[in-house]
Parts: structure tokens; C-alpha cells; sequence
């Protein structure tokens, strides 16, 4: 059973010593976490210090594999002190030691064929495949080209049917937005739930397990969080976009920075500063008025 909330959002978990103990912030990384320019801002850096300092637990819950997160903030692994969500929910990951503690990754010989199917429907829409560390393109396009160039030691371009059947973590499909709503109404439509589909931004749509998903997994990261300490977990989820919507409706309380989907900003208790701001600083700082001026 969990602790009575205070009437603001917050459900209050105070210990003399650590007052943040038993709750687990999970962060989107673009949008969210990082700045306007894709920056670490060191004024989440510093609150998520405070928090951790004070018995909290933050990690990040983002469509990245781990080296392309570590590309963008390089000293996640010292940052996060749970469990990562990497791939959208495919994979749960110890970002200090790269061990894959969890993984539900894609059947390839059905995944194969949903991508023949999407070929041969939409043949203007670029793919590629997540395996772990690695991108896979089957089938690309010029967006999605450019996209890769970023990523070029890490990306192949395969034929679909050459491509190892090892660690299909997801399928992300690049195109104008108007295709890719009809992309993702085919597979709703005609996989009838077998697979879990949505947007990581206007351009590209994903496609994983059903339970792949953020929401699922922060729940699981929760459940692995009380039994290794032994407490109860009050989880709070922090997303911009479509992607971000399980985890939101998920975690025990969602928040949002302003510049997040106005369907979002519906789910969510929280309704932070833009990212470029600070967001994670706001709900941190939040969090410590809520419980008196804790860490101030």
C-alpha cells in the first residue's frame, strides 16, 4: 500500500536522513532531459545530484541504444543510479557495466515479414532495424540516409533477407508524418495488436513487442528497485511526446516540460518549464518544496 499523497502530487515518503527515498525518476533523453541544442544542462545535473544525494533514484527511459545515449550525455552511466530504459522499453540495461538486465526483442521471422509487407505498400518509407549496438537498413530512403550518417560505424545496409536474426530490439520506419500515420494504421490494423507502434518524433515511427514499451518497463524497474531495497517505489515519468505517453499514464505521476504534445500535457500532474530551461531541475525543485524545502 502506498503512502497517502499531500494533496499537490507528490505522495510524501519522509525519512529523517534521505527523503527522497523510494522514488524513481525516469526521463525521456531529447526533449526532455537535454537542452535545446541536444546540450547536458548542468542545472538538471546538479538537481538530479541533490536528489540522488537525498535517496532518490533517476535513470533515463529513451529510444537510444546505450552508446548512442552515451554520445549525447557522456556521463549518464554516473548520472543514472537505476537501471536504464533503452530502446524504447526492448531493453532494460546497467549503464555502469553494459549488462542487458532485461531484453524483449522482436521475433525476426514474423518482424521480416511485416517488413516485406511495408515495402511493398509503402516503398517510399526508409527502415532500419535495432540490434543492440547496431543499425541494420533494409530498405532506406534519403532522410533516413542523412539521419545515419551520424551513426555511420554503427549502421549497415543489409538486404532483408541477409540480416542476422539476433537481437531484432526494434524496427524504426523514416518518413513524412502523413505517410507514417498510414504506416502505423496498416500495422495496427492488420497485426491486430501484435505489435506496439508509436512515434518517437514527426518523422519517425516505431514498431516493438508489445510489451516493449517505456510504461511497462518503468513499472518493472520499480518492482526491481522495492525488492533490492525493500521499500515501496513511488515512480514518476517525464516525457515530451507520443512515446512517452505509456510511461506516463504508467508511473504513479507523469510531468511534462512545456514544450511537450498538448495530448501529453493531458496526462500528466506536472506541467514543467520548456527542456531548454531545465526541466528536470523544476520537477526536482518541485519536489523539494513540496517536502518543506528539503535540500534548499
Amino acid at each position: 500500500m502506498q503512502p497517502p499523497a499531500d494533496g499537490t502530487g507528490i505522495i510524501m515518503i519522509k525519512e529523517n536522513k534521505y527523503p527522497f527515498s523510494g522514488i524513481l525518476i525516469a526521463s525521456d533523453i531529447d526533449g526532455t532531459f537535454l537542452g535545446e541544442r541536444s546540450e547536458v544542462l548542468d542545472v538538471n545535473v546538479k538537481a538530479i545530484e541533490r536528489f540522488k544525494a537525498l535517496g532518490g533514484y533517476f535513470t533515463f527511459s529513451t529510444g537510444r541504444t546505450a552508446s548512442a545515449l552515451c554520445r549525447l550525455v557522456p556521463n549518464a552511466a554516473e548520472i543514472a543510479n537505476a537501471p536504464a530504459i533503452l530502446t524504447n522499453g526492448a531493453l532494460i540495461t546497467d549503464l555502469k557495466t553494459g549488462r542487458v538486465i532485461d531484453a524483449r526483442s522482436l521475433d525476426p521471422k514474423e518482424a521480416r515479414e511485416v517488413l516485406r509487407d511495408i515495402i511493398e505498400r509503402f516503398p517510399s518509407v526508409g527502415m532500419r532495424i535495432s540490434q543492440r549496438e547496431r543499425f541494420v537498413c533494409p530498405h532506406t530512403n534519403e532522410k533516413l540516409t542523412r539521419e545515419l550518417k551520424r551513426f555511420s560505424d554503427m549502421t549497415s545496409f543489409t538486404d532483408l533477407d541477409e540480416i542476422s536474426p539476433e537481437n531484432w530490439d526494434k524496427v524504426v520506419f523514416s518518413a513524412k508524418y502523413e505517410e507514417l500515420c498510414e504506416v502505423a494504421d496498416h500495422i495496427k490494423t492488420a497485426y491486430k495488436g501484435r505489435y506496439a507502434v508509436s512515434s518517437s518524433c514527426a518523422t519517425l515511427l516505431e514498431m516493438l513487442e508489445p510489451d516493449a514499451t517505456k510504461g511497462k518497463r518503468v513499472t518493472e524497474i520499480k518492482k526491481l528497485l522495492s525488492e533490492k531495497t525493500g521499500k515501496d517505489f513511488i515512480s514518476i515519468g517525464v516525457g515530451d511526446y507520443d512515446n512517452d505517453l505509456d510511461m506516463l499514464r504508467s508511473a504513479d505521476i507523469g510531468a511534462c516540460p512545456e514544450n511537450a504534445l498538448d495530448e501529453v500535457k493531458a496526462v500528466c500532474r506536472y506541467h514543467l518549464c520548456h527542456h531548454r530551461d531545465g526541466a528536470i531541475a523544476d520537477l526536482i525543485g518541485r519536489l523539494e518544496k513540496e517536502m518543506g524545502g528539503t535540500g534548499r
